[in-house]
């Protein structure tokens, strides 16, 4: 297992954990709504160091991460038969 340090290192097809609380408790969110959770894994501090990255300011290090796998997952449940999730998002 490699960690994911940057964009260009994130594999077409990534790993992630999808929990969706609404499915067994719809009062986890708005009526109508849906609530979810997505865990990606990407390299911690000490990988982020070992590759060259250090933070410079408030969530900066992982800005390019999160912006890149937001793409990835969004692009995989519309892969998977879920639609173009994008624009239902509400809050992040």
């Amino acid at each position: 297992w490699e960690p994911i340090t940057s964009a260009s290192a994130m594999p077409r097809n990534p790993n992630f954990y999808v929990h969706c609380p609404t499915r067994t408790d719809p009062s986890t969110a708005p009526k109508g709504g849906e609530s979810m959770t997505v865990l990606f894994p990407v390299g911690n501090l000490q990988d982020m160091a070992k590759a060259g990255k250090k933070p410079s300011a408030k969530g900066e290090l992982y800005a390019e991460l999160r912006r890149a796998a937001r793409a990835v997952i969004l692009r995989r449940f519309e892969e998977l038969g879920c639609g173009a999730l994008a624009g239902n998002i509400v809050e992040e």
